[in-house]
């Protein structure tokens, strides 16, 4: 059956023309690349394992204590709810500024000298200089390779009790959760009691800082008052000599005996608003008694003209008026008695009643009396009416002409008592700041104390070793991947495509068995089906893969094209059709050593042939002149080709490699398509895609490529899906 002849001008398949360089690694392939490196990566998760077990095991044991501040104590209103949570936002800043404070060097450094931390042996194996690793390396250097610095510098106290405040800084955690007071204190030490000391200390220092603080700014407060209130206490004395002064130049001399005006504003009167309220005063008690004397002398007048004792109190409260009216009285019920039984001239009528008229005279001479002595009064009241008049009058003319004056006695009084009032205000701020300055309090508490722990917090070493166990196996896959995809090799048909542009045509296993016991027993197996699934596609599949004359290569050396040479035609043959394979690689002649062929002393044409090598299958095998390491000569191929394609069904060319000698290319001139050999994981893709680029210069028609010595075990269906009979259907060729 012959074949239509190829194109004597091929074009480069499109792949090769825009090689995609990316790749998708499916997950379950990287999966089982792991798993089929389980033993790498163990090992290298020991190695790696191993320092991070010692360094955990090398881990001194620490302890744990927390002492609990409350801060900020102040309660907010909730009167005003806006301005309650403005107040809360304001807590919030208020307690994160006593966490800075506590977390500061200050707190620190008293820490340190309380508890004199620098010779406490923790402390002083953490201040200890040490010289580094790499400095202890390069000392074991040769004196001419590294000369040590000079010595490390003595640390004084200062810098040694620095060094122990960092230290301690990074031993104590402050935090406050944010929804609270409540701040916690957590040390943690190698030592339990060392722990508490050390949180409970810090606690007091927080607490005496605080303190310390607010005396401070109160005192500075006080010596801000104490500077001010002199110059205070000489203003007041100035503008009170003012005010005298003025008064004094004025005659607004002021009685101190005098009350304060209520509703002025004036320290006191001057003695002529003293004067003037005195006489005025005495005016209308003066006027208030004449009108009473003037009323009662009224009365007497009236009482008498009308014989009226009784309208007059001053003659009603007479005693002897009174006396006198009883007998009178008496008298006149004797006369009334004695005009009834005795005559009119009788001498006893006569005389009671000249005793009646005498009491009378008497009456009314002691009315007269009275009167007298009322008239006297109200003249006396009238005259001091008079008096107290006058004196009112010049007074109220030199109170007139103090008034312009007294204004500015006013404002300059009002000056004083505005300095008075600032002065009295700066005495009592310094007299109840000087005292608070004695009882201040830190405006914060202790919760709780730090108590010695029982059991160490940690190290967790569990967790750690699991920690670094987990890292070590991480690292480890890790590595396994990055070498697996820094090798260039080929592993798979979609690899073999993507990077060189070839079609992949099947994988060949590691052959278990030599080719003449697996193909004359014709007991199959997976290496024969493989390569029988090749010739298949050659001899039956599209007309773009069919082939007669069939060149096989490679890109360099060692990739089994011999083997697979050999393997085409055997396979050819086992089906019943007739295989020829050419030698035609004369610088590494190897078909005839591995299918044992003697070739000595064979130096004619009809000498080069080999019948029935494997079943259905002829060998050629060309001489090679001696000491000659010339290849082959594309004339000898052509002719023994020519002679051969009517006798054969399929003729196998085996050539040398394509890179480093140029016999390939030229011998395929005569053939109906070349396939490319490429070693499994060990056969670069750069290095095939070179040696496509060279077929494909001469025009050579690539009918793919095979991917050779493949490892059963190593493969799986996440390489690609072919592979899955090397390991699901492994049982069907046994």
């Amino acid at each position: 059956m012959d074949l239509p002849v190829p194109p004597t001008h091929h074009q480069l398949p499109a792949p090769l023309l825009d090689v995609d360089t990316t790749q998708y690694v499916p997950p379950t392939r990287l999966f089982s690349l792991l798993l089929r490196r389980k033993w790498v990566i163990l090992g290298l998760a020991l190695v790696f394992a191993t320092p991070f077990f010692a360094f955990v095991y090398s881990l001194p044991a620490y302890y744990d204590t927390t002492a609990l501040l409350l801060v900020n104590t102040r309660e907010s209103s909730l009167r005003d709810l806006q301005a309650t949570l403005a107040a809360s936002d304001a807590d919030l800043i208020a307690v994160a500024t006593q966490v800075g404070i506590i977390k500061s060097p200050v707190l620190a450094d008293r820490v340190v000298k309380r508890l004199d931390l620098v010779h406490a042996p923790e402390f002083e194996r953490l201040l200890e200089q040490r010289p580094s690793l790499i400095q202890r390396v390069m000392k074991l250097l040769p004196a001419r390779v590294y000369r040590p610095g000079a010595a490390a510098v003595e640390q004084t106290e200062a810098e040694r009790a620095q060094l122990a405040a960092n230290l301690l800084a990074g031993m104590v955690t402050v935090f406050n959760d944010g929804k609270s007071y409540i701040v916690s204190v957590r040390v943690r030490t190698e030592n339990p009691q060392l722990s508490a000391s050390i949180a409970n200390t810090y606690v007091a220092a927080y607490l005496e800082y605080k303190q310390e603080r607010k005396v401070a700014a109160i005192r500075r407060a006080n010596a801000l008052l104490d500077e001010q209130i002199a110059p205070i206490a000489a203003r007041v004395n100035k503008a009170e000599q003012a005010v005298e002064a003025y008064r004094a130049k004025n005659g607004l001399i002021a009685s101190h005996q005098a009350p304060r005006a209520q509703n002025d504003g004036a320290d006191g009167a001057t003695i002529a608003d003293q004067q003037l309220a005195q006489i005025n005063a005495q005016l209308i008690t003066a006027s208030g008694e004449l009108a009473e004397k003037q009323a009662s002398l009224a009365q007497i007048e009236a009482a008498m003209r009308d014989s009226r004792l009784d309208a007059s109190p001053e003659v009603m409260s007479s005693a002897l008026i009174s006396s006198l009216r009883a007998q009178q009285a008496e008298l006149s019920s004797r006369v009334a008695g004695l005009s009834q039984s005795q005559l009119d001239r009788s001498p006893t009528l006569r005389s009671a009643v000249a005793a009646e008229h005498e009491v009378a005279q008497r009456i009314n001479a002691e009315i007269a009396k009275i009167a007298a002595s009322v008239r006297s009064q109200v003249n006396a009241s009238k005259a001091k009416v008079q008096v107290l008049q006058a004196a009112l009058a010049r007074l109220q003319g030199q109170v007139g002409t103090q008034s312009e004056a007294n204004v500015t006695l006013r404002q300059l009084e009002s000056e004083a008592a505005a300095a008075r009032t600032i002065y009295q205000d700066y005495l009592s701020r310094f007299e109840r700041t000087l005292n608070q300055a004695t009882v201040q309090d830190a405006e914060a508490d202790e919760v709780s104390a730090a108590e010695v722990p029982l059991a160490k917090a940690g190290p967790r070493r569990g967790l750690l070793l699991a920690l670094a166990l987990v890292l070590s196996v991480s690292g480890a896959s890790v590595l396994v991947l990055i070498f697996d995809r820094l090798r260039q090799g080929v592993r798979t048909l979609d690899e073999l495509e993507s990077y060189a542009g070839l079609m992949g045509l099947g994988y060949l296993p590691v052959a278990q068995r030599s080719l003449r016991r697996m193909f004359r027993s014709g007991r199959p197996s997976m290496y024969s089906e493989a390569v029988r699934s090749v010739a298949s596609l050659i001899q039956f599949g599209q007309e773009h893969y069919r082939a007669r004359i069939v060149l096989i290569t490679s890109a360099i050396p060692n990739e089994g094209k011999t083997f697979f040479a050999i393997s085409l035609a055997a396979a050819v043959g086992a089906d019943g059709r007739a295989a020829l394979l050419i030698e035609c690689d004369m610088r590494r002649p190897s078909i005839a050593k591995t299918l044992g062929i003697k070739t000595k002393g064979s130096n004619t044409a009809s000498a080069m042939l080999h019948k029935s090598v494997l079943p259905g299958v002829d060998v050629v095998t060309l001489p090679q002149p001696a000491g000659s390491r010339r290849g082959i000569v594309p004339s000898q191929v052509q002719k023994l080709v020519d002679e051969a394609r009517a006798h054969y069904d399929m003729i196998v060319l085996d050539t040398p490699p394509v890179l480093p000698f140029a016999d390939t290319p030229m011998l395929s001139l005569k053939a109906d398509g070349a396939i490319m050999v490429v070693r499994w994981r060990r056969t670069p893709r750069t290095v095939v895609h070179s040696a496509v680029k060279v077929l494909s210069a001469y025009g050579v028609r690539i009918l793919g490529g095979v991917v050779t010595q493949v490892q059963p075990k190593d493969v799986n269906g996440a390489d690609d899906g072919q592979t899955l009979m090397y390991r699901h259907y492994a049982s069907y060729f046994r």
